[in-house]
């Protein structure tokens, strides 16, 4: 029960700081291109 209650502190206060940017635009779109590079270099890893 003790990481279910950190896990929903972190959600809550992830939660209140989105909730007060006007456009998240510009953090999803870093989010998905670090996603995406991060995906590639797992899959060029595990054709080696």
């Amino acid at each position: 029960m003790v990481g279910a209650t950190s896990l929903m502190k972190t959600m809550e206060a992830g939660y209140e700081l989105s909730s007060k940017i006007k456009d998240l635009d510009p953090f999803i779109d870093a989010f998905l291109d670090r996603e995406i590079r991060l995906i590639a270099t797992l899959e060029k890893a595990a054709r080696l």
